[in-house]
This record gives structure tokens, sequence and C-alpha cells, in this order.
């Protein structure tokens, strides 16, 4: 970064990822009101999240939260062989009640499919940055 540039920034805020309690925090807050199945163990979600930003974490809980209906949807899809009017009957009736309680599984595909989007090298960057021209 040029040296006029950075002497013109006030304040220079480093802000490093989340640690595991903060990560647990982000989960909770995230899922409010949402009913997960008893398999579920947030603190284990959180363990596993290391290295993902909060908008990471936001991102993983939301599809995990989508992922019972997509199950549901999925499940009216697999009618193939029932006529139209059966198929109409079924959908309706599994989508009356859905089940959209979230179970581990869902958090585990939600992690498999996203992967961090801070580097542990841009992680790194940023503390050689904030070492060298950071606020104390």
């Amino acid at each position: 970064m040029d040296d006029s540039l950075r002497r013109r920034l006030e304040k220079r805020i480093y802000i490093p990822l989340p640690d595991c309690a903060a990560r647990l925090n982000l989960i909770e807050n995230a899922l409010t009101g949402i009913e997960l199945d008893d398999d579920v163990k947030l603190s284990e979600v959180a363990e596993r999240l290391e290295g993902y930003s909060g908008a990471d974490i936001t991102n993983i809980c939301r599809d995990a939260a989508l992922a019972p209906m997509r199950d549901c949807l999925r499940s009216t899809n697999n009618l193939v062989h029932a006529d139209f009017e059966e198929r109409k009957e079924a959908r309706k009736k599994i989508l009356s009640k859905p089940d959209l309680t979230i179970r581990m599984c869902h958090f585990e595909t939600a992690i498999q499919k996203m992967k961090p989007s801070v580097t542990q090298s841009t992680v790194q960057q940023y503390l050689n940055w904030m070492e060298e021209f950071g606020s104390k």
C-alpha cells in the first residue's frame, strides 16, 4: 500500500475470525426459533467451523435451515409412478405438515458444500499488515 495513502487512513482495525465461543453465539443467533433435532450438537458445529467468517457461518446456518424443506420437496418428486391426482394429494399432505426439524446431517451437508471464504494465508497477510502498519 502506498505510504501517502496509508497515512491518510486514520484507523486500521483488524477483526479476527470468530473463536469457538463467538461461532457458537453466531450459530445460536442464526437459528433462533428454528427447531433442532436431538442429534444436533451446536458446540460440535461451532468447533467444525474454525476458520470460517461470521458471514460464512450465517450462510451455513441458512443452508442447513432450508435443507428440511428441500427434503420435503424432493420426497414429493419421487412420486413418479403416481398419477397426477395422487401426486397432487401426496404433495398437499406432505407440505401441509412438513417436518422442518434441522438434523446434524443438514449441517454436515452445508459445511461440505461451503468452504471458508478466508484462507489461512489471507489471515496471515492481515496479521503481518497489522504488525507492520496497524494501530497499537
